[in-house]
């Protein structure tokens, strides 16, 4: 590193900033004094005689105890809420007679009695009932032991909602995760998809990232029982999304959605958070079961027999699932919860895409000019592209859950969190693209497009057949004191996720292109979604082209996934394996809280939290030129007609189109593994992709926060304010790129030079890959980055 200059010799600039890192040993520090001074605060106890009550608060209708249920002591400024085991505990009620009301949204307010003894504490729990019927309406039924049907859920899951946001000192919505029933394929999606300032980003037609209040998912934290959940997107291995892959609903007792950002929220949560809350053995009063089995199919996909594709064969599109959860509260001060699950879904998706150009895409050439695509106006669009995709998708889900927790009195409890997922895919695309080039001044309108005589392509592909295998494992323990003065909060957490995207190293190609050039294209009945008609004919002899019968095609390459740089000029076509991505999240933090029983009622928190992120991404691509089991380009040998897949080229067609047959991708992976001389290869393309896609990136952020709530008007009016301090330490490596690293220097390190003065080379340009070892570097630049940020709110 470079010396620091003397400030002393810079007298007209300022006087240096302390550094951030000097500021990261304060911020425990600055948490620790707003503690004190709160520990010194005189103590709420009045000096008349006084006694404590203490309860459960429970619903027998749902055999759930109660969070956030209000109770209070009439005639006083005496409130407490329920806390998630529905306990609560009142101090300082005066002696004598005090009349207990509770109140929770959907049932009936309970008001009691209860003797209150100087220095004792009373014990009085609570069965909420469902609201009376109106005087004059006829009785209830009578109620079954045990019946609950799905309307009675949705109220009591809406009930839980309306009540959350009622108390809650932030605006939140909670959602119970049973509230619409079993959810099949177990995708957390399908109940956030219900709730306002929700969107979702959908891969698919499986909801996969959240976005909140508008605010884009990689800036949307999600956490799992208040740790982040870690995650390797397929999509964007180096960003910071959170795909829902990685949970499944049946390990979840509810979902909380934050919309409002609070002093203990992460800096990185622009527009709040979703926190994903296991199941929990004292949540119930008594043990129960549950468990579900069902069957999952798509209405155009009801075959009781396997069917073409995803994947190189056949496949059953009706597959059956179950889940199970075991809520066992053994004793007073232990219990457990064990749940799993698996389901396996089919998912087609049907795609086109249309190119207008004066629109959508540019023009090449002037309005009157024949040699490329004629100007027009936006008015007048004309068609040149047309791509059909036909796109399904075979995926599992497979989970489990385990919580245990142990009380060590009324007011201390340890819970222990073990949450595992696993997520497997086969993806299968086929595409088919009418391209025209050229279209003569005249030959276009908005209802047809004829191409010129021998400039159309046509295009057929598997563009991108990959396995995914995505697994997660979230373990956590949190402590939690919840005693008549103070509460605390202490846990620690780690959540760790891989994932493998594999074609060559599954025994087929990712993408393999073949087309048909110099041909005439013409589009005619043109409408919303496709032209009625697609002529093609050979542009020398004017013959008809069937675009669907794969003789017509050559195929022109191949490729795959690939993992890492070491097996570029490995012998024979080993080099497919995959692309493989690991995420890490750590997480340790501790909160301290007091609440203050003054006439205006107050509390104050504070805590600090350390939070690592890592996560490791290699990959790559091995791309093949197909030239034939010849070995010579162009030879005639290159036909697709010899690879046809039986199987998936009987699969029906979509949009009008016919049946098309398709290339086999795993058939000509083993043509490749049997011919290698068939297949020509760029090895210094294939090692720069495997440079370009190693990446390697941790984040260290130490934060401490202070949060004040006071309450006035009975508490109905609240004011949550506070500042959050985050100090951010980032180490990140990458590809690096020094053609210096390819000069010939002297005993003294200067570079030596030709007579032309150009450097003098070790390896010679005619040798791409001796260049590209020297210059282009795994890993080898490394970057560093550190700041502290405030974030005050109110």
């Amino acid at each position: 590193m470079r010396p620091r200059p003397n400030p002393s010799s810079l007298p007209r600039l300022p006087p240096p900033r302390i550094p951030a890192r000097a500021m990261t040993h304060r911020l425990p520090l600055f948490a620790a004094l707003v503690l004190a001074a709160a520990s010194a605060l005189p103590s709420a106890e009045p000096a008349t005689a006084t006694g404590a009550i203490e309860g459960r608060v429970f619903n027998p209708s749902t055999g759930e105890y109660l969070e956030r249920a209000r109770v209070t002591v009439e005639g006083t400024a005496l409130e407490v809420l329920t806390d998630s085991l529905g306990q609560y505990r009142l101090d300082g009620v005066p002696v004598g007679a005090a009349r207990l009301r509770v109140f929770y949204t959907g049932l009936a307010v309970e008001t009691v009695v209860v003797t209150v003894a100087s220095g004792q504490t009373a014990p009085r729990d609570f069965h909420l009932a469902r609201p009376a019927p109106p005087p004059g309406t006829a009785e209830p039924p009578l109620q079954l032991e045990r019946f609950v049907v799905s309307t009675s859920r949705e109220m009591d899951g809406a009930a839980i909602a309306i009540n959350e946001k009622r108390f809650a000192a932030d605006l939140r919505q909670v959602i119970a995760a049973d509230e619409f029933g079993p959810m099949a394929d177990g995708n957390v999606g399908e109940i956030l998809k219900t709730v306002p300032g929700v969107a979702l980003d959908y891969v698919g037609g499986a909801a996969m990232n959240i976005s909140l209040n508008g605010v884009p998912s990689a800036y949307v934290p999600v956490t799992m029982n208040g740790f982040p959940l870690a995650s390797t997107t397929a999509s964007s291995p180096t960003g910071r999304d959170v795909e829902l892959v990685n949970v499944a609903t049946n390990n979840l007792s509810r979902i909380e959605v934050l919309h409002s950002p609070t002093p203990e929220s992460p800096g990185n949560a622009l527009a709040g958070t979703v926190n994903l809350v296991p199941r929990g053995a004292f949540e119930r009063a008594k043990p129960v079961f549950h468990a579900n089995g069902y069957l999952l199919l798509r209405d155009d996909a009801r075959d009781l027999r396997p069917t073409p594709g995803p994947g190189l064969g056949s496949t059953r599109k009706i597959q059956p699932g179950f889940d199970f959860s075991y809520v066992a509260p053994v004793n007073s001060r232990f219990g457990y919860t064990l749940s799993g699950g698996t389901s396996q879904q089919y998912q087609p998706t049907y795609f086109v895409q249309a190119n207008w150009r004066g629109v959508g895409a540019g023009t090449t050439v002037a309005a009157n000019a024949t040699n490329g695509l004629p100007a027009t106006t936006p008015d007048r669009p004309y068609l040149t592209d047309y791509l059909v995709r036909d796109q399904p998708r075979m995926s599992r889900r497979t989970s489990a859950g385990l919580t245990l927790d142990y009380r060590f009195g009324r007011a201390d409890r340890l819970s222990l969190s073990l949450q595992a997922t696993r997520f497997d895919a086969r993806y299968s695309q086929r595409d088919l693209t009418f391209a025209i080039t050229r279209v003569l001044p005249g030959d276009f309108s908005t209802s047809f497009t004829r191409g010129a005589p021998g400039f159309g392509t046509l295009t057929l592909a598997s563009a991108n057949d990959r396995d995914r295998r995505n697994t997660s494992f979230s373990p956590s323990l949190v402590y939690r004191h919840g005693g008549p003065l103070w509460k605390a909060e202490v846990g620690a957490g780690w959540s760790l996720s891989r994932s493998e995207i594999r074609n060559q190293g599954k025994g087929f190609f990712g993408a393999v292109n073949a087309n048909r050039t110099g041909v005439t294209i013409a589009f005619d009945d043109i409408f919303y979604l496709r032209p009625g008609t697609i002529t093609v004919r050979d542009g020398t002899t004017g013959a008809p082209v069937d675009p669907y019968v794969l003789a017509t095609y050559t195929i022109l390459s191949a490729s795959g996934h690939r993992y890492g740089a070491d097996t570029v000029l490995g012998s024979g076509p080993g080099e497919g394996l995959a692309n493989r991505t690991g995420d890490a999240q750590r997480k340790a933090y501790g909160h301290l809280q007091r609440d203050l029983a003054w006439p205006v009622p107050l509390t104050l928190k504070a805590g600090l939290d350390l939070r690592q992120a890592q996560r490791d991404y290699r990959g790559g691509t091995t791309a093949l030129t197909f030239v034939g089991a010849d070995g010579r380009a162009a030879s005639g040998d290159e036909n697709a007609a010899a690879f046809l897949d039986p199987v998936y080229s009987s699969r029906d067609g979509v949009f009008g189109f016919p049946r098309t047959q398709r290339i086999a991708p795993g058939q000509l992976w083993e043509f490749y593994r049997a011919n290698p001389q068939a297949f020509t290869k760029n090895d210094d393309a294939i090692y720069r992709s495997a440079i370009t896609l190693s990446k390697y990136a941790q984040e260290v952020i130490s934060a401490a926060f202070v949060r004040g709530d006071a309450a006035w008007l009975g508490r109905r009016l609240r004011l949550t304010g506070g500042v959050r301090a985050e100090q951010t330490n980032v180490r990140a490596e990458g590809p690096l790129t020094d053609p210096t690293r390819n000069y010939q220097r002297d005993a003294r390190g200067a570079i030596l030079r030709a007579p032309n003065g150009q450097p003098l080379r070790l390896v010679p340009a005619t040798d791409p890959l001796g260049v590209s070892r020297l210059t282009f570097l795994d890993r080898g630049a490394h970057a560093q980055k550190e700041y502290l940020r405030w974030f005050p709110s109110l």
